[in-house]
């Protein structure tokens, strides 16, 4: 009796030993997953994990397996429910890296086209981790998609630093400074994205438009050629002798520049490109005017107006321009209107400073409040204690700026008139100015030589100053019978404007970046 129990009991010990060591790992959820993953069953693999989650809601692990599985599903959504899973019950091991756990989720919500929480995302990273070069990466094109320019820029000069021999970065970067009116900084970075990737017609063009915003037109041309005979794409094509064109004609190559206008308005023809066609022989025009040949210039305008009679000031053009073949030079009193007065408009605005942008392909179809995600980010930091990079980025200009737009009319007087206390003058009478709440006029004196000055200051949120503005400011200073006026402006320079500022010799502008610096500790 006793051996018949004696055996029963080896048989039992026996059969659990067999199912512990062979039978129960085959069928327990995580060896069934893992074993389902090695044949690609990542559906199954899913199904067997979520058992465990069943009995283990907070098992971090599991949520950042199942994230990983439907990555490879293709199935985002989940695998954002998961990571932030991950975060929310915020315990981490050698293989589940907080790091990495973030910047999967970011990526995750960037596919998903949550831009925004994206953005907060890789700012959270470089709150642990301000290196993280990808972190970094992606602020910087998410800031520049989302055209703010002047904080992208100091996220790509972060990033330059960490890491180089990147053709986006370099051409991100020349992007940025460009839009920031940083044009020697934009040909350097656009010279480094050629010399990394020699054939991208993009990096080629940009540094043609670059090299032209800075008047050297020899270097300009030189680019723009070899990309004209290079290229065959019909609309860079097009593009890139245009604007080869139009660089000889600033050159005083005008008899060139006709020659490709003319070649181009063949091309727009054989290539059925109708805008094209229009756009050649408005230049045209202009071209033959500029060489004196009015006739010519009425007969291209003649046939564009007949195509399209709205077509810009076409109509106004052509009156302009029979008005001048037609009459004599005896009965010219110097008063009247005529095609020649606007040929500066046509240099100035073929071009427009927005146009380099709109064709660079990096603007975000999708926006989002990013001064807000910045804002809260460095509210957060406050409370947390804790030192950000974006918080920096913003209170290095951006915020300063912001609240001198933002204050009140009288705080903006007082602020405008400690600046220029800053800057080494004492104001001697306030002037009436149009618009009180953007604008305040002073006349002032140099504590220094005493000598009388003609300030404005500028408040202007979107719109940047052009040509008009910066005449009427140099009218100004003639009328207060100074010798000197200071224009201080939140708002950049129009193209046009930054090449009329050269030719007036009274006028010193201070850009927003020196406004920011002198608006430290006063607001």
């Amino acid at each position: 009796m006793l051996t018949v129990l004696l055996l029963i009991v080896i048989i039992i010990i026996g059969i659990l030993i067999y199912y512990f060591l062979y039978i129960a790992p085959k069928i327990e959820p995580k060896n069934r997953a893992e074993s389902f993953i090695k044949q690609n069953m990542f559906e199954e693999a899913i199904l067997e994990y979520k058992k465990i989650l069943d009995l283990e809601p907070s098992n971090y692990y599991i949520h950042f397996k199942i994230a990983e599985l439907y990555k490879r599903l293709g199935k985002n959504d989940e695998v954002v429910s998961h990571l932030k899973e991950v975060i929310s019950i915020d315990k981490y091991d050698t293989e589940v890296d907080r790091i990495d756990v973030k910047k999967r989720l970011a990526k995750a919500y960037y596919i998903q086209g949550n831009i925004g929480d994206a953005f907060q995302t890789y700012l959270d990273v470089l709150s642990i981790y301000p290196d993280d070069v990808d972190a970094v990466y992606h602020v910087s094109f998410i800031t520049l998609g989302q055209e703010e320019f002047g904080i992208a820029k100091r996220y790509f000069d972060r990033l330059l630093k960490l890491r180089k021999d990147d053709f986006e970065i370099y051409f991100g970067a020349g992007i940025s400074s460009y839009q920031n009116n940083k044009i020697d900084d934009a040909v350097n970075y656009f010279q480094e994205a050629v010399s990394i990737r020699p054939q991208s017609d993009i990096a080629n063009l940009a540094i043609g438009i670059a090299l032209l915003g800075k008047e050297n037109y020899r270097e300009a041309i030189s680019y723009l050629k070899k990309l004209a005979d290079r290229v065959t794409h019909v609309d860079v094509q097009y593009i890139s002798k245009r604007l080869l064109a139009f660089t000889l004609i600033l050159a005083n190559k005008v008899d060139e520049g006709e020659k490709i206008f003319e070649e181009l308005l063949e091309f727009a023809r054989s290539n059925n490109m109708q805008d094209n066609v229009l756009l050649t022989l408005y230049d045209l025009g202009f071209t033959c005017l500029k060489l004196e040949k009015p006739k010519h210039a009425q007969k291209y305008w003649n046939e564009l107006y007949q195509l399209d009679r709205d077509y810009d000031n076409i109509e106004v053009l052509l009156e302009n321009i029979k008005r001048d073949n037609e009459a004599s030079s005896d009965f010219d009193d110097g008063f009247e209107m005529t095609a020649h007065d606007y040929i500066e408009d046509w240099e100035a605005n073929a071009f427009p400073s927005n146009f380099l942008w709109d064709i660079c392909g990096l603007k975000s179809d999708k926006k989002f409040d990013i001064k807000n995600v910045l804002v809260k980010t460095k509210i957060t930091d406050a409370e947390n204690g804790e030192k950000r990079i974006a918080s920096d980025s913003v209170n290095d200009s951006n915020d300063r700026i912001e609240k001198f737009l933002a204050i009140d009319t009288e705080s903006f007087r007082i602020t405008s008139n400690r600046v220029i206390s800053k800057m080494g003058y004492k104001v001697d009478e306030i002037l009436q100015t149009y618009r009180e709440s953007d604008g305040v006029d002073f006349i002032a004196y140099s504590e220094e030589n005493k000598k009388k000055v003609l300030i404005w200051v500028r408040r202007w949120g979107e719109a940047k100053v052009g040509e008009i503005t910066l005449r009427n400011f140099a009218q100004g200073i003639n009328d207060a019978k100074v010798e000197i006026g200071l224009f201080i402006s939140t708002a950049m320079l129009t193209e046009p404007a930054e090449r009329s500022l050269k030719k007036l010799n009274k006028v010193v502008v201070i850009y927003p970046d020196e406004l920011n610096d002198l608006l430290r500790g006063l607001i």
